[in-house]
């Protein structure tokens, strides 16, 4: 299949965001970690090309020491807008949330080279992220954005090409999240995520007030676009499989003391293990370990942490490994799959056990992909896994009619290794021209891909 390596640095680069501007000139945005092998600041880029295929020398757009997320691009009069969340403030650790910065910023650009200083989007109103632009017929500009303190999906407008907005209105109520937003054939098209699945919503008037399901389509999916191109309208999504996994094994302990070393896979980006919690079972019961911070009270587990470890004294940091290890707090997911420990050497647990047959289940995450998974060994032995490989996640491409009716669906690189999601829009002119970008984990790097909408459907 025909496709495009955008981003060339050897950083994590991730969630492009693709647009054919003005003048028939292609941009497309990503997020970049400024570090290859764990989430660390990031930054938004910008690249050109005059065909889609030959890629000019990216751009940083944000500056300051940030972690900047989720870009989205759109074109105009002025030039190129660009929509971005900064979620995590600076000194935080990279999966925790916090501070006062957890909102939308904007820059602008005559020429796509030279960019302005950022601004925020509502100065006043926290915890705003996952951008999404649209401009309509009549020289309005929309934004759709998912606010995380109500889990809503909130609309405003702007008469001014971005400087200053509307208060913005609710759309789509709680639960919803991951918002992008078109304009095609006289209509807003809105779609989201919420409650285990995706959905397409329409306004029924001018001002955006009033909204009708479009389209519905259930499974674990996430981050959709949407985009019109002639009578149809093209969706892209990506099946979801990053976050924890459990593995099971059956096993003989001959000894009174299980010690379990875990070593990172050091590909794609996992230059880190993360470990959530064991479980042993045997003849005389059950016996749980949660790494991380502590839960709530009345919760069962044995918690390590780093003032109350489970072996050694108090302050030790070792959490029971050989070695000192970092906790961290994740922002989504169970009590127990949010925290964990980890780090980017091969660590050794040890727990004290009679010896005799137990079963061992380990829950672990992953730090950016799921695939490989991370080496383990019991007591000097690899251990062979019982439980399936992790599902990889690809994207999908949907084409629907204008009356909301399923004409195709396509799966989406076919033959990739490696995860495959966060898909751009469909972009272009026409369907001939149309392209995708995608971010793709693979062996070695997290980069941008693009390919022709043609090249995608043939597979």
């Amino acid at each position: 299949m025909e496709k495009n390596v955008l981003s060339r640095s050897p950083h994590i680069a991730l969630y492009p965001s693709l647009l054919k501007g003005s003048a028939g000139r292609w941009s497309c945005a990503w997020y970049e970690y400024s570090s290859a092998t764990e989430p660390a600041p990031s930054d938004i880029w910008i690249a050109h090309s005059a065909d889609g295929n030959q890629w000019g020398e990216p751009i940083k757009v944000s500056g300051g020491v940030s972690y900047n997320n989720g870009p989205s691009l759109q074109q105009t009069p002025r030039g190129l807008l660009l929509a971005w969340h900064s979620w995590r403030p600076p000194g935080k650790e990279p999966f925790q949330l916090g501070g006062d910065i957890n909102n939308i910023w904007f820059s602008q650009s005559a020429d796509g080279q030279k960019w302005s200083a950022p601004w925020m989007a509502f100065p006043k109103r926290k915890n705003t992220e996952y951008a999404s632009l649209a401009s309509d017929a009549h020289q309005g500009l929309w934004l759709a954005f998912f606010h995380r303190d109500t889990n809503e999906i909130q609309l405003s407008r702007s008469l001014d090409q971005g400087r200053t907005w509307e208060e913005p209105w609710v759309v789509a109520p709680s639960p919803s999240k991951t918002p992008d937003l078109c304009f095609h054939n006289e209509h807003l098209y809105l779609t989201y995520i919420t409650q285990g699945a995706l959905r397409i919503a329409r306004s029924r008037d001018g001002d955006a007030r009033h909204w009708e399901t479009f389209f519905e389509l259930p499974g674990a999916y996430q981050r959709p676009k949407i985009n019109g191109l002639g009578d149809q309208l093209y969706l892209t999504t990506h099946s979801t499989a990053w976050g924890s996994f459990r593995r099971k094994w059956r096993l003989q302990l001959e000894e009174n003391t299980l010690k379990l070393r875990i070593k990172p896979s050091n590909r794609a980006g996992d230059q880190f293990w993360a470990l959530n919690a064991l479980q042993m079972r045997g003849t005389s019961g059950e016996e749980n370990v949660r790494f991380g911070p502590a839960p709530e009270s009345g919760k069962e587990e044995i918690v390590v942490t780093a003032t109350s470890p489970l072996y050694g004294t108090a302050g030790n940091p070792s959490y029971g490994f050989d070695h000192p290890v970092q906790e961290k707090l994740r922002l989504h997911g169970s009590p127990i799959t949010r925290s964990l420990v980890c780090a980017d050497e091969p660590r050794v647990f040890s727990w004290k056990k009679e010896p005799g047959i137990y079963e061992l289940e380990l829950t672990y995450s992953s730090w950016v992909s799921p695939t490989p998974a991370p080496d383990f060994q019991l007591n000097g032995k690899i251990l062979a896994e019982e439980a399936t490989t992790p599902e990889l996640e690809h994207c999908l491409l949907l084409e629907l009619s204008l009356q909301g009716q399923l004409l195709s669906e396509t799966v989406f690189p076919l033959g990739a290794e490696g995860n495959q999601n966060r898909p751009s829009k469909v972009m272009g002119a026409s369907t001939a021209e149309a392209r995708v970008a995608w971010t793709s984990f693979g062996q070695e790097r997290v980069q941008t891909m693009i390919a022709p909408l043609a090249t995608l459907r043939q597979g």
